[in-house]
């Protein structure tokens, strides 16, 4: 395709998007999925991986491109792309496509080897599916396998004797309708004593500068058929992330909005034997809670999921959009919403169940509601959100000793589950103090509770991921967390019973600019947004007084865990008493940081009461 028509669908996107054009300078990429194409691509980018080396490991990158696949491993001196027969110059490792081409009942050419006319049709096959599976979505599983695994396995082939796989698999658009799956289990078939896997989309070979939007354009075509797929990528509070994917099938003028996975680390460690999970010597969870039955299906990315949001992704808030839903059982999550409200994910799931204790709703059953949400064009969400581009961790090697395999039936509200320690004539490390290299697991625990007065499962995971890496916990840490903490016998459970009942009325409240503008192209049933007859409660009210939201706590404001604990720790109760505090002085608060002042400024400017 020329550059000037693809600048014409570039400024298609923007308006479908809703992107302001002068805000950035533009940079536009190609990537022709063909031969040459892929030859010229590589030739340029590979060697612009940036990877940490070290002694033990070697990094190895699958870079996906639906049906072609390339393998780039680390040498000597830099990263080098492999062949099939694993030299290494630029020559992509290819693939034929067949075994994709018959999990999609499509014809496939006679003989050993396929014409290049052939091999162009396999790519066209696939796109089609992956921009718009039409609901046909119990094959992606296994499609993302053939995708990847073989050129993971090829990899390790290379990798030298003595030495350990850093694995990092780049993955290409896919449409909003596939879920990405359980990451972990989808490699439980790779063969190695021990590797670290990541799990990343295209921003991973783009070097973005701080004030420019990078279009990286997948163009395609097998002579009949013809697809662009444009992502856009900047670089927000100093990170690099993904503003939006939309697939445009050129020759039927349609177009589909496409989802970027999101970063996803694991271990693959077969060097102990502990599969199964359930051996003796795990230690038995006994603890004031039960585990709650699951009402909803698991869904197969179910530890994935976690692994990428924060343990807040239940407030997310969401709303109808009057689209069309698509994947079963959004039906039942439109019809428990009333005219414009928005609701919470907890507060959907609540009405889904007919159960206000979220104590009695399982963490997969949540998780469910939430996907669901995310994925189908139903329902979009609204401005009063948490921050999905901060960097989220996990200890992998925290509670090898706990059976976690009944994770998904948990409470949904474990992170909010309260401790307090059993007995407090037992004398605990000083709070201050603590340090991982100094004290154990179960020392920073028992301080940390000892410390605070009801303190959540959210902040000692906080707290215990600050000290070992300085990233805010993952839902999946957080989650693992709750377990060992129930398997202490030195701690008790404060509180654990959370009654939903608050609905929610947005009619003030902008929505995020996602799919506003329907083109005929999309050519998609729309649905009628029901009216409500009495909203039972407005929030952000115009005529609200500065004295009001000044009176605010910061529990209500909903900070991130780790700024709402630096304030608490700094006695800050309320907006008010952050109001008169300049930039320098909230950077002397301890452990709050650039990142806490910057939240902590724009949440001010959201209520209109400063921010600087």
């Amino acid at each position: 395709m020329l550059s000037d028509q693809i600048q014409e669908y570039i400024d298609i996107f923007n308006e479908e998007k809703n992107i302001p054009v002068n805000a950035y300078e533009p940079r536009t990429v190609v990537l022709n999925l063909d031969r040459d194409g892929i030859e010229e691509f590589l030739a340029k980018y590979a060697n612009t991986l940036n990877v940490q080396k070290t002694e033990e490991n070697v990094h190895a990158i699958a870079l996906i491109m639906y049906v072609y696949r390339a393998g780039i491993i680390e040498t000597k001196n830099t990263m080098e792309v492999m062949t099939r027969q694993s030299g290494f110059v630029n020559t992509p490792l290819w693939s034929t496509g067949r075994a994709i081409d018959e999990m999609l009942n499509k014809d496939i050419t006679d003989g050993d080897e396929e014409e290049e006319s052939d091999e162009a049709i396999s790519v066209s096959n696939l796109i089609e599916w992956i921009v718009n599976p039409a609901g046909n979505v119990e094959i992606w599983d296994g499609i993302l396998g053939k995708m990847i695994l073989p050129m993971v396995k090829e990899l390790g082939k290379n990798v030298p004797p003595g030495k350990n796989p850093n694995y990092t698999v780049i993955v290409p658009p896919v449409s909003d309708q596939l879920s990405f799956p359980d990451w972990q289990k989808l490699f439980s078939n790779i063969k190695t004593n021990y590797a670290k896997v990541r799990i990343v989309d295209y921003r991973e070979l783009l070097n973005i500068g701080k004030n420019e939007r990078v279009y990286f354009c997948i163009s395609q075509t097998d002579g009949e058929r013809e697809y662009l797929i444009i992502s856009a990528y900047e670089v927000i509070r100093g990170r690099k992330a993904c503003v939006g994917s939309i697939a445009f099938d050129v020759t039927n003028n349609e177009q589909y909005d496409m989802e970027n996975v999101h970063e996803v680390k694991f271990e693959i460690n077969n060097s102990r034997k502990d599969v199964g999970r359930k051996e003796k010597g795990l230690i038995e969870i006994k603890s004031d809670w039960d585990y709650v039955p699951m009402k909803c299906p698991l869904i197969s990315g179910f530890k994935s999921f976690l692994g990428s949001v924060s343990p807040t992704f239940l407030n997310e808030m969401y709303a109808v959009t009057g689209k069309y839903w698509q994947k079963d059982g959004a039906a039942a999550l439109y019809n428990g919403f009333v005219g414009t409200e928005a609701l919470r994910v907890s507060e959907i799931c609540s009405r889904l169940l007919k159960e206000k204790n979220l104590n009695k709703i399982s963490l997969g059953d949540m998780v469910y509601v939430a996907d669901l949400l995310d994925k189908d064009r139903a329902f979009g969400t609204v401005l009063i959100r948490q921050n999905r581009d901060k960097t989220l961790g996990t200890l992998s090697d925290l509670g090898k000793e706990i059976d976690f395999s009944r994770m998904a039936e948990i409470p949904a509200n474990y992170a909010n589950f309260t401790w307090k320690v059993k007995s407090k004539v037992q004398s605990f490390a000083p709070y201050f103090d603590l340090d991982k290299k100094q004290h154990t697991l179960k020392q920073i625990i028992e301080s940390t509770i000892d410390h605070y007065s009801h303190c959540s499962t959210a902040q000692v995971a906080e707290d215990i991921m600050y000290l070992y890496n300085d990233n805010e916990p993952n839902a999946y840490f957080t989650a693992k967390v709750f377990m060992i903490l129930s398997a202490m016998d030195t701690l008790l459970i404060d509180s654990k019973d959370e009654i939903i009942d608050s609905i929610t009325n947005v009619d003030s409240v902008d929505f995020v600019a996602v799919d506003e503008k329907e083109k005929a192209a999309i050519r998609r049933q729309t649905l009628p947004v029901k009216k409500a007859s009495k909203p039972k409660t407005t929030i952000f009210k115009s005529d609200q007084k500065t004295k009001t939201r000044r009176a605010i706590s910061i529990e209500k404001a909903q900070f991130s865990t780790r700024t709402y604990n630096c304030l608490r720790r700094a006695g800050i109760k309320t907006l008010g008493e952050l109001v008169n505090k300049s930039p320098v002085q909230l950077l002397k608060i301890r452990n709050l940081g650039q990142r806490g002042v910057d939240e902590i400024l724009s949440k001010l400017r959201t209520y209109g009461i400063g921010g600087y």
